[in-house]
């Protein structure tokens, strides 16, 4: 009768290792599977990020007013580095000026507005575009000039990415160097985010 009870444990220990062993080894493969199926994810997606240097020979930065065209215009491009394409894509600009560094807010979404949307595929970049809606006033030119104030650039890119995932890039950037390097656009400390 001992005999039996000292084979049925080993029996027993023997199976509850066994039934450990392949739900840790079904377990650990769950989770690197999760971990490559993620990893996927993240290498293939789309990747938008919003830049002041746009394909060669076209223009990016900040082009001064004119005297056919008095208000500053500024040119940026979403350009997407990432190896699928990012759909739905919308986004929204817009520029002022203010004192610097910034303590008080600068425009945001137009909320009545319908945001056209588009196909950004890998590799490729399309233009964001926005015109102040006046000139400048002297005083702001040398406030600009004495780095009192700068011409902002900021807004939001939002997209769908190729797994169906919603994503976003929050961008601003500024400009003091108005007369010496006009095209010239430095990312701000703040308002710069992506998902």
């Amino acid at each position: 009768m001992r005999h039996h009870d000292w084979y049925d444990i080993a029996t027993l220990g023997v199976i509850s290792g066994t039934l450990f062993f392949v739900f840790t080894y079904t377990s650990i493969t769950a989770y690197q599977a999760w971990i490559a199926k993620d990893t996927m994810r993240r290498q293939l997606r789309a990747y938008l990020s919003v830049t002041t240097s746009g394909p060669p020979g076209v223009f990016a930065g900040l082009k001064p007013g004119s005297p056919g065209h008095p208000n500053p215009l500024a040119v940026l491009f979403i350009k997407n580095s990432g190896q699928t394409p990012a759909y739905e894509v919308s986004s929204w600009i817009a520029i002022d000026v203010k004192e610097y560094p910034l303590k008080t807010p600068l425009p945001t979404a137009p909320i009545t507005q319908k945001l056209a949307r588009t196909i950004i595929a890998p590799g490729d970049a399309t233009s964001l575009i926005t015109k102040a809606g006046r000139p400048l006033v002297s005083d702001e030119e040398s406030d600009i000039r004495q780095g009192k104030k700068a011409i902002y650039v900021c807004g939001e890119v939002k997209y769908r990415d190729a797994f169906g995932r919603r994503q976003f890039v929050r961008f601003r950037f500024f400009n003091q160097l108005w007369l010496e390097r006009p095209t010239s656009f430095e990312a701000d400390e703040e308002g710069n985010e992506a998902s």
